[in-house]
């Protein structure tokens, strides 16, 4: 058998009075290996202390032994749930697309549905989806499986629209048809047919993409002049446009940086670091006096984009003030302490795991897109997309917390300032690493060589 469990934890009062929070939603082959496979499923095993794995264990021993879902154990108090999600008398760790289908409509389970419906572009296309779906219906009997069928499809109308855009006239009437023999073979769900006929009727055929004219910002606006709170609010409102187009299959690209399969995502890593080399040109393009006091206001930017759950923005502005050139400028100067804790926050360090926790539960929320870049990367390099010649289900089970933890992030909203982005960005020049290296040598020679000569070749390219 295999369970999916759901495990919330805090650590003890002789741990540390800062409470420490771990949920992991797992599958795996309940045999010898049990033990250790669930230790290789945790999120940064490495940061949970030995006495709070225990515990886990212990419990989820009782889960192996018991077969209710509600676990009482009075003894234990460092464990705060254990929700048993669904139990698979089928091994799913690897299985054929027909079995998965089986799986996914043989036994209620919404949340393999949703890895499902999340992922399944990177083994089919929505047409296989589809055709796989309807043979399904057609081949059982059983009126629970047609529920479930119709509710399947009702979700993916809704919350997957764009998978048909591209396929639009080969999606719709071949759905319409089925449909309506579905009326006629189970009248009883009269209101769910009605409902999918609706959503069908409301999808959209792909459209060429336009651009879009932005209005211009009026009025004077720079970097020493601006107002950081609505800095760090526009970019918020910026980001957010991204991060509600992002869809499962974009996700699912196998290269982010690229504009023609994930443009959202590219945009956002691009800004990321043109928003570094932006700080950085500022800082190491102006005088001294001048130079102090632009560091200092991007390291009060990285607090309140903290502040204010824009880690993203946080990440790139923090980059621009750690790149080496601008680093060695300031190597006697002591940050406060405000940016000193803003540092450990945006730290890589266990692969962003102060971070992970930090944006925990933060609502609205810009996450570092890096951070699931990561995630990604360490899923899609590691694990194979078959095993043994079967889908490799539990990569798609990886691959769906990334997409949920991308596309559920909560959107900023508020009034947006037209053109205020650009406005800013107006005079600058994005200059190579070399470059800003080049500037910062010749302000502060290294130690024992002569001063350089000006770059005037760089510094005339500045307005």
């Amino acid at each position: 058998k295999i369970l999916m469990v759901k495990v919330c934890c805090n650590s003890s009062s002789k741990l540390g009075a800062e409470r420490i929070a771990y949920s992991t939603q797992v599958s795996w082959l309940l045999s010898k290996d049990f033990y250790m496979g669930f230790l290789s499923s945790l999120t940064d095993e490495r940061s949970i202390p030995v006495e709070i794995r225990d515990h886990i264990l212990f419990l989820l021993f009782l889960v192996v032994r018991t077969t209710n879902d509600n676990l009482y154990n009075p003894m234990e108090r460092q464990i705060e749930s254990v929700t048993i999600c669904y139990r698979y008398d089928d091994e799913i760790s690897a299985c054929t697309w027909s079995q998965l289908i089986n799986i996914l409509f043989d036994s209620p389970c919404p949340s393999l549905q949703k890895t499902f419906l999340q992922t399944f572009p990177r083994i089919a296309t929505p047409q296989r989806m589809l055709e796989s779906v309807m043979a399904k219906e057609l081949c059982s009997a059983k009126e629970d499986v047609t529920l479930r069928v119709i509710d399947f499809l009702l979700c993916w109308l809704e919350e997957y629209a764009k998978d048909f855009a591209e396929n639009f006239n080969s999606f719709s009437n071949p759905m319409l048809r089925w449909i309506d023999s579905l009326k006629k073979r189970h009248p009883e769900f009269k209101a769910k047919y009605e409902l999918a006929v609706t959503r069908v009727g409301g999808l959209q055929p792909a459209k060429e993409p336009q651009e879009s004219h932005k209005e211009t910002f009026q009025g004077k606006l720079d970097f020493d002049s601006m107002n950081i709170t609505d800095f760090v609010q526009q970019m918020s409102i910026l980001y957010s446009g991204y991060l509600s187009q992002l869809t499962g299959s974009e996700i699912l690209s196998r290269d982010w940086t690229k504009t023609s399969t994930s443009p959202n995502i590219a945009a956002l890593m691009k800004n990321c670091i043109l928003v570094s080399n932006w700080i950085s040109v500022l800082i190491l393009t102006s005088n001294d006096k001048r130079s102090a006091q632009r560091r200092k206001k991007a390291q009060k930017i990285v607090c309140e984009a903290i502040q204010q759950a824009n880690y993203h923005l946080a990440m790139g502005v923090m980059a621009g003030l750690e790149s080496g050139a601008v680093h060695r400028l300031f190597q006697k100067v002591k940050p406060s302490k405000k940016y000193r804790e803003a540092l450990d926050i945006l730290s890589s360090d266990r692969s962003y795991a102060t971070l992970r926790r930090h944006s925990q539960d933060k609502t609205p929320c810009i996450p570092y897109i890096g951070m699931y870049f990561v995630d990604w990367t360490l899923v899609q390099e590691g694990n194979p997309d078959l095993v043994e010649e079967k889908i490799n289900v539990v990569k798609l089970t990886l691959l769906g917390n990334v997409i949920t933890k991308l596309t559920e992030c909560a959107p900023v909203s508020g009034p947006e300032i037209p053109g205020f982005w650009e406005k800013l960005l107006e005079k600058h020049v994005e200059l190579e690493n070399e470059e800003l290296y080049e500037i910062s040598f010749y302000r502060c020679p290294r130690k024992g060589n002569p001063v350089p000569p000006r770059p005037d070749h760089i510094y005339n390219k500045i307005p």
